[in-house]
């Protein structure tokens, strides 16, 4: 494996594309797609990728990559890094105050993230593997992915077509009216084929008793996993109470925000959900899924995003193993396709991530051009 070399150079690119059709949520929609990625490159020439979370509201990726163009460069230019993780934990202790001062958590901790994800990225490239492998030797090639972000009003539609592209796992997003839910998962049950999967979404959207109120009409629709039925700063006693009363397998974790939080919701979630683009980036969720599986649940990383955050959630989750599926939006977004169309795809509900180095993808910046809002170097 390569020695470290200081790293060179900077990137920081924004992106937005309008959309035909939104993303719709419980708690509203997301009318275009937007991204911020950043790329390091060291003087050795190598490089990498990593995404920070931004989809909600639309307008906070570009706020994003401009807090990103102010914290990092003074601490990544000229910087030898051997372990990612050690280096971004140590910038995590040099913004706290700015995260306090400034009431910052979640976007600090978003470029915190995909700064881990990209000097990641640039040591698995730099090693010539796969990043699966140089976190874990024995990874396979592929993991099972589910179809994500169902909307209510073309659900059925999409599911069709969904199938057709390999998928054989789907979720729903719920919380829209009993009428609405209930409509909806019905003509998804009788549609279901053999071995297919159906999860749902609530969003955050419920209190303790509407989502106990909500359990029959799932159990009925034989749904797999009732993701985030409630607010996730919900109190730790409520979520025991749900888990305990609900038959369905309670599914988390996109909106917990920090290390104890998350291991403490192992408790309550059967299927645990970071974001790698809100928190903990590569080394934060890998740690967090080995112990979700070493306590005998399901990890199944969250992504609604651009392709680069997509490609190193799929390789945790590779490497970490278990028997979690990968999220894959099913919704339009060529900020996500435009980047992995040159992968296989999925094929029998298998996600297949390839053999090139790092994550395996090179984002087309020239065919990107046309949603680029901003990019700065340094």
């Amino acid at each position: 494996m390569a020695d470290p070399t200081p790293i060179a150079k900077l990137d920081i690119l924004g992106f937005r594309a309008e959309v035909e059709n939104p993303v719709i949520t419980s708690f509203g929609s997301i009318p275009a797609r937007a991204t911020a990625l950043i790329r390091v490159e060291d003087a050795d020439g190598a490089h990498g990728w990593g995404e920070i979370w931004g989809n909600f509201p639309i307008i906070t990726t570009a706020y994003r990559a401009k807090l990103a163009a102010t914290l990092l460069p003074g601490h990544l230019i000229g910087a030898t890094i051997e372990a990612p993780g050690d280096f971004t934990a140590e910038l995590a202790r040099k913004f706290h105050i700015l995260k306090v001062q400034a009431s910052e958590h979640g976007p600090v901790n978003g470029v915190l993230a995909a700064t881990n994800q990209a000097l990641w990225d640039l040591k698995a490239r730099k090693a010539g593997m796969p990043l699966r492998r140089l976190l874990n030797p024995d990874a396979p090639d592929t993991v099972p992915a589910y179809g994500s972000g169902l909307n209510p009003g073309d659900c059925v539609e999409v599911t069709e077509r969904a199938r057709a592209e390999g998928y054989r796992a789907f979720k729903l997003k719920i919380g829209f009216g009993a009428d609405t839910d209930r409509k909806n998962l019905q003509a998804l049950r009788a549609g279901m084929r053999p071995g297919e999967r159906l999860f749902v979404d609530a969003n955050q959207c419920w209190s303790l008793e509407e989502a106990r109120a909500a359990i029959p009409m799932l159990v009925d629709a034989g749904v797999e996993w009732f993701e985030e039925p409630m607010v996730a700063t919900t109190p730790a006693e409520h979520w025991r109470e749900l888990a305990a009363d609900c038959p369905i397998p309670l599914a988390g974790g996109e909106n917990i925000l920090d290390r104890d939080g998350l291991e403490e919701s192992i408790d309550w979630f059967a299927y645990v959900q970071p974001d790698i683009g809100k928190w903990g980036g590569v080394d934060g969720c890998l740690e967090v899924a080995r112990k979700t599986i070493a306590a005998g649940k399901t990890y199944c990383p969250h992504w609604l995003s651009g392709g680069v955050g997509l490609m190193h959630s799929a390789h945790i989750l590779a490497a970490a193993g278990g028997d979690g599926l990968l999220e894959v939006d099913t919704n339009p977004n060529p900020l996500r396709t435009e980047l992995i169309k040159a992968l296989p795809g999925i094929k029998d509900g298998d996600f297949h991530l390839g053999d090139a180095p790092g994550i395996g993808i090179e984002p087309p910046i020239d065919a990107m051009r046309q949603w680029l809002d901003s990019h700065e170097t340094f």
